[in-house]
């Protein structure tokens, strides 16, 4: 059980490389050449604070019990 815990978490943190690498091409190419380093800009500052912010949200999960 434990090789699969392993293995099934080596190929989410291989996807969540490839999926950055793949932002960053595909914002490369979305945007028009004049704004396009402003674009990718902003496009890298989301993903990083959504990086960080992912973890709080997870957290969350505690105070479920307040809404109720």
């Amino acid at each position: 059980m434990l090789l699969v815990r392993i293995t099934l978490t080596m190929i989410g943190k291989g996807a969540i490389t490839y999926s950055y690498a793949l932002i960053y091409l595909f914002t490369a190419e979305l945007y028009p050449t004049v704004i396009r380093g402003a674009g990718l800009g902003v496009g890298t500052m989301m993903s990083r604070i959504g990086g960080v912010i992912a973890p709080l949200v997870a957290d969350l999960v505690s105070l479920y019990w307040l809404i109720d």
